[in-house]
């Protein structure tokens, strides 16, 4: 079994003389441990960049080594990244990043692993064989077992043998640079006919991730987000016919092979035997074809003992020659993979053993394959293969007369967020077929590739460049010619040449990967076969791609704070007419480790003519004046003189200034902006703003904090010394979950109270009017102080047991006891966690017996709390589900619980209590505003209790961070005043009358949140953002669909391969093909489309969805202006006439018979008769790249209601303002691909092609869409 890691980065060429490693404290070393964390990097990436411009060299950035890839800081202000396709390092002993060394050694702890794996893994050192194999990856972990007790290994370099496991059969364990080969060797006809052999099944068991199985055959260990960690090609087996003799074994490969060899008799082209045949598919094998007796062969390839195409022997690795062999597909479970051997090759009457059987397993990074004209694809090969014409030159022979072809691919998790001003693509030639050189091409194919990609591979649609070379005879070739590598660059006489052009689109998210191939150029030449490692490199010289600037505005007071209004109807009144204007440059929010010296902001007025209604441009410039600012700079600049009286606007972009290799160029970034203002120089002036409390001015930095969110802060406004016509003012608090609306007070002077919403800093602006007009605004800046955390978390995180931790860390610990059946579920709402932390989980409820419970109250209905919670609920239960409740013990049995009602179909918040004298009970509710709410989604609930007024205490439900009605007054209910009487906090059941448990929650409930204290309605909408420690938002993949993975050719259906396992997506009857080696769905553009059953998410909330497709230019060229094409989508009800939300192309025109168009993201609210009544869109800023597979993410922000779409890694908004939705909608019914529900019809038919669809609950950043959704992938 060869299991391989999943990802991407690059082995560098040899570093420029003169470079340097630099420690994150700047000091010059050879080799230092990586440092950790992302200040680490931020500081080693500023002092190297420091470093270089200071010394002239190049400094490498070590905390940015790793297996894959290097970064150095160049003199000029430059990086320079290499990314390679297969490990190169691995981490020591000591810390450091050393290359490769997969001998192995036995450990202190008992296992047996590499001294510097480039996977970390371990092989078991006997014993318990469930514990054979542990493998990591970025802190995710795979056990893989063997059914039955496993012997010491004997440790033969990077084996370790198990001898005589089975009678007569070995089991070979082997690292690898990314993973480890699990060979059985069957000695015998005995083992052979073994049980166990005939169909071997080994357990796999890991934390958090999910096994799923390939259309290949293969096998692949998936991550919350969907992406593959670990994968498998299907099993290969192999007896020994190739061997020199029956039952023996070949000679070992020269071990000074790779250095050059001493001078041959006779020719120097190479000779030898014939390839092997293999076999596609389960139970069958082929005998292998005989190498004819007549062939001369080459005296260099018997030197160095290779196979005739200049491979080296290796027993027991891979097939020979002359080796019987098949393809032998696993049977994939969640808990286990299951080989079944072919028994015809296992037992058959010219079986030659040992046979050897290999299902393999590894890291899966990155991808890289060899496909053959003759041959099984080598996906994921292990040191070199063949390229080219293998057949018979000048009668020496190579093979049979097939074909091979070489595919890399690289993923974009080094790359987004990156100008690309140079690229170098290099692999290292290990062996020609003679010393005469042939020309070889690299070019960019159409697609990706996978284990099922099979002869002749994806199509070719750019050639990057050709190389005519002859390395790997060494000294058999005169001058020497040893291997070495062969180097890609772009030549700029030579039009045709594309390689950097190609990596600088890439990396701007043009397409979602990038493959390259590697081919002869006459694939009918013998002379152009050859071998190349699998070290394949991308060498890129960049610099970080600009972003909109922040901080836009104009200083109307020439104060540190700018405003900005985005309503030309209420401009901003500068009485001025040099207004201040401000930016700050940006880099992308992926890019933004890379500290940049060459930042400038071009600002740009226009002036608005009432007449003809139409902006002409009033005023440019570039600041600074001269020279370049960092990342993050804020600029001020005066304009020219400007006309008093009129109305302006002003926007801004970034400038990013690069020099490389003797050229200088700019980019620029999209505009910011517009922030309309109004030039009056008779206005009223700026009014005074003071504070009586609890806030402070803020004058620098780190000014104190005060009060708290939703604490009042106190603001006398009064007019200016020279004004003495003041009759009113206006005011607006600027600062996270504010608005943007003015609120007048009139009078002379005058007092307001003001509530914060949320901790941190805030701005109050306030202007002065006279009986005319409005004045400048002045602004005071200030501080809120954090409030009390939660006084209980409950993440659920635990992996086994019935306990379930308070992670609050205030006050006594209150831990929840499991009861009833409930248990941890790997399903939880924070989904793909940080390395460093440990996997996710919920607590998983039955619907009829379990919950979890406190030991005693957690809250007192005398003091004011909240308590939140996400939940995921089932339907088809016939009773309530309650999220969480406390009821009381005592004679009154007060309490509340947050409840499904299957009778009333909403989220129900209530409060009851019992009368001691009669026994009725009063209930009093808060209900949520919309009825038939998605379940089998994840929604956020919170219930807050005020009492801050005795006898007029209230309720009020939050779903999805917004409040639902308002706060509903607790009439007629009688309080517990006895703390120790108000009974124990439970998760997944409540009860009236603490004694009776009935409604029981059928899912999951994750994150419960416990304060004691109300908090604003900013505070919870911040809560269901459920952001982690560095403030990104937690997003759980909900459903995945990928077409090549769970199905196979000619299926009819994809599956769900998230957690949640959903319905499949369905193929259309006519319409689509799905293809699996390529992985991809095509639709006609008429009647295919794929259906599947939604809603995937709570659309009321925020989440994320994202496909990766392409569509058809020739099928657009047809289209009228205005087409749309929709990739997916969620149709917004069983009978609805719309698309709740959707991805699509929207048609422009045709422009000289090319489509001229943008990809859409967009939701549409509905009224009760299912018809259209607001809707909103997010559009591409560049126009729709065609004919290529394209990222498009779709993100919905409930705490702003904000929609966004992203192309590749980077977000269109344009800078005009961010497109929000009016309303809360929830779609329902069909999930589709391929076309959408539009004015109550099917149609938006889509010409193109899909290969992936993922939707995530939770609304996805800027950083965590390139990090997520793209580079994952």
């Amino acid at each position: 079994m060869l299991f391989v890691m999943s990802s991407s980065s690059a082995e560098p060429r040899t570093a420029a003389v003169g470079t340097t490693a630099v420690a994150a404290d700047g000091s010059a070393t050879g080799s230092v441990p990586g440092a950790s964390g992302t200040d680490a990097r931020l500081t080693a990436r500023a002092e190297a960049m420091a470093r270089a411009r200071a010394t002239g060299q190049q400094v490498e950035v070590v905390p940015d080594r790793d297996a894959y890839s290097q970064n150095w800081a160049n003199p000029d202000g430059t990086y320079t990244m290499t990314m390679a396709v297969s490990p190169q390092r691995g981490r020591a002993a000591d810390g450091s990043m050393q290359p490769i060394d997969t001998r192995l050694e036995r450990r202190g702890d008992g296992w047996v692993g590499p001294r510097v794996p480039g996977a970390p893994v371990a092989f078991s050192g006997g014993g318990d064989g469930r514990r054979m194999v542990l493998v990591e990856c970025e802190g995710h972990r795979l056990e893989l077992g063997w059914p039955g007790r496993l012997p010491s290994p004997v440790l033969d370099g990077d084996a370790a043998v198990y001898r005589e496991v089975l009678p007569g059969a070995d089991l070979r364990l082997t690292a690898t640079a990314d993973g480890f080969r699990e060979v059985l060797v069957v000695k015998t006809p005995a083992a052979a006919r073994s049980a166990v052999v005939r169909s071997l099944r080994f357990s796999m068991s890991s934390d958090d991730l999910r096994i799923v199985g390939t259309a290949s055959g293969g096998a692949q260990a998936l991550d919350a987000d969907g992406n593959v960690v670990f994968s498998s090609p299907a099993a290969v087996m192999w007896d020994s016919q190739g061997d020199a003799a029956p039952g023996t074994t070949t000679p070992p490969a020269d071990p000074t092979a790779t250095a050059d060899p001493p001078p041959t008799a006779g020719p120097t082209t190479a000779a030898g035997a014939t390839p092997s045949t293999t076999v596609t598919g389960p139970a069958t094998s082929t005998p292998a074809e005989q190498e004819p007796v007549d062939q001369q062969v080459d005296p260099l390839t018997r030197q160095r003992n290779l196979v005739s195409d200049g491979a080296v022997r290796e027993e027991g690795t891979a097939p020979d020659a002359d080796d019987a062999s098949a393809v032998l597909p696993m049977t994939v479970s969640a808990t286990a993979v299951t080989v079944t051997p072919d028994t015809e090759l296992l037992t058959g009457a010219d079986t030659v053993y040992p046979v050897y059987i290999d299902p393999s397993f590894g890291i899966s990074r990155s991808e890289w394959t060899m496909v053959s004209s003759a041959h099984d694809p080598k996906w994921k090969y292990t040191d070199d293969e063949g390229m080219g014409y293998c057949g018979t030159y000048l009668g020496y022979w190579c093979g049979s007369g097939f074909k091979k072809r070489l595919f890399f691919e690289f993923t974009g998790s080094r790359l987004v967020g990156k100008e690309v001003l140079d690229a170098t693509f290099a692999v290292t030639e290990v062996w020609s077929m003679s010393c005469e050189a042939s020309w070889v091409d690299l070019e960019r194919v159409d697609g990706g590739i996978s284990s099922s990609t099979k002869w002749p591979g994806p199509a070719s649609v750019d050639q990057m460049g050709d190389r005519k070379v002859a390395y790997g005879r060494g000294s058999a070739c005169s001058p020497s010619v040893p291997a070495q590598p062969v180097e890609f660059n772009d030549n700029p006489d030579e039009t045709d040449e594309n390689l950097t052009s190609t990596v600088n689109a890439f990396a701007h998210g043009k397409w979602s990967t990038l493959t390259l191939m590697l081919r002869a150029k006459d694939e009918t030449d013998p002379n152009g076969w050859k071998r190349f490692k699998n070290n394949a490199a991308l060498t890129v010289v960049y610099v970080p791609i600009p972003d909109k600037p922040k901080s836009l505005g104009i200083r109307p007071t020439k104060a540190p704070e700018t405003a900005c209004s985005t309503s030309s109807t209420n401009p901003t009144i500068v009485d001025s007419k040099t207004p201040v204007v401000q930016a700050a440059p940006k880099v992308t929010a992926v890019a933004s480790g890379d500290p940049v010296q060459s930042l400038a902001v071009e600002f740009n007025v226009h002036k608005l003519d009432p007449t003809a209604k139409t902006w002409s441009s009033a005023w440019t410039d570039t600041k600074p004046d001269s020279g370049w600012v960092s990342d993050g700079t804020k600029l001020p600049a005066t304009t020219t003189a400007l006309t008093d009286g009129g109305t302006y606007r002003l926007r801004a972009r970034t400038r990013s200034h690069w020099s490389y290799g003797g050229s200088s160029g700019d980019r620029y970034s999209a505009y910011a902006g517009w922030c309309y203002f109004t030039v009056d120089a008779s206005a009223p002036k700026p009014p005074v703003i003071t504070s009586t409390g609890p806030y402070q001015l803020c004058l620098t930095d780190d000014c104190p904090a005060a009060g708290g969110p939703g604490q009042a802060g106190t603001f006398s406004l009064a007019p200016a010394t020279s004004s003495t016509d003041i009759v009113k003012y206006e005011w607006w608090l600027a600062g996270d979950g504010t608005g943007t609306a003015w609120t007048t007070v009139t009078g002379k002077t005058a007092t307001i109270s003001v509530k914060p919403p949320l901790a941190g800093t805030y701005v109050l602006w306030a202007r002065a009017w006279d009986s005319l007009h409005p004045g400048p605004q002045t602004s005071f800046k200030f501080r809120v102080a954090a409030p009390e955390g939660p006084v209980g978390v409950w993440h659920f995180a635990e992996s086994s047991g019935t306990t379930a931790a308070d992670s609050a860390g205030s006050g006594a610990a209150k831990p929840l006891t499991l009861a009833g059946g409930a248990a941890f579920d790997g399903r939880g709402r924070r989904g793909n966690l940080p390395p460093e932390q440990p996997a996710d989980r919920a607590l998983a409820l039955n619907g009829t017996s379990a919950y979890a419970t406190s030991a005693g109250p957690l809250v007192s209905p005398t003091n004011s709390f909240t308590a939140s919670a996400w939940a995921y609920l089932r339907p088809g239960s016939t009773r309530n589900m309650v999220v969480f409740g406390q009821s009381a013990t005592d004679a009154v049995r007060t309490g509340f619980n947050l409840y499904y009602s299957i009778s009333a179909e909403k989220w129900i918040l209530c409060w009851h209590s019992v009368d001691p004298t009669t026994g009725s009970t009063t209930i009093v509710r808060s209900y949520a505003d919309i009825k038939n709410p998605a379940l089998e989604v994840w929604t956020h609930l919170a219930a807050v209790y005020d009492a801050g007024q005795k006898g007029k205490e209230t309720i009020q439900l939050f779903v999805n961070g917004r409040p639902q009605g308002t706060p509903v007054t607790l009439t007629g209910i009688t309080l517990t005043a006895t703390p120790g009487a108000a009974g124990v906090f439970q998760v997944g059941r409540a009860s009236t009358n603490n004694a009776s448990f009935t409604d029981y929650a059928n899912g999951l409930v994750d994150e419960v949140h416990l304060w004691q204290r109300v908090l604003t309605p900013e505070e919870l909408a911040v809560d269901a953002a459920l952001l982690s420690a560095d403030g990104n938002p937690a997003t759980a993949l909900t459903g995945s669909w990928a077409a090549d993975v769970g199905t196979t050719d000619g299926a009819t259906s994809i599956p769900d391969t998230s957690a949640y396992a959903r319905g499949a997506l369905e193929r259309s009857s006519a319409g689509t093909a799905l293809d699996v080696a390529s992985g991809l769905v095509t639709f006609d553009g008429a009647a295919g489309s794929l259906t599947g059953t939604g809603p995937v998410v709570d659309e009321t909330g925020s989440f994320t969805v994202s496909v990766a497709a392409s569509i058809d230019s020739a099928a657009l060229a047809t289209k009228p202006a205005g087409y749309r094409a929709q990739v997916a989508g969620q149709r917004s009800g069983v009978d609805g006439a719309e698309s709740s939300w959707g991805l699509w192309y929207e048609q422009a025109a045709v422009s000289d018979g090319v489509p001229v168009g943008r990809w859409v993201f967009g939701r549409t609210g509905v009224d009760g008769s299912g018809t259209a009544a607001t809707s909103t869109k997010a559009l591409s800023e560049e126009l729709a790249g065609l004919d290529v597979m394209v990222q498009l993410t779709g993100v919905y922000d409930a705490r702003d209601r904000s929609v966004h779409l992203y192309v590749g890694p980077l977000c269109q908004d344009d800078g005009t303002g961010v497109a929000t939705f009016a309303a809360d909608q929830q779609g329902s019914g069909e999930l589709s691909v391929g076309r959408g529900r539009r004015a109550g019809a099917w149609g938006d038919a889509l010409p193109g092609a899909v290969a992936s669809v993922r939707v995530w609950a939770g609304a996805m950043n800027d950083f965590e869409v390139g990090d997520q959704a793209v580079a994952g992938l």
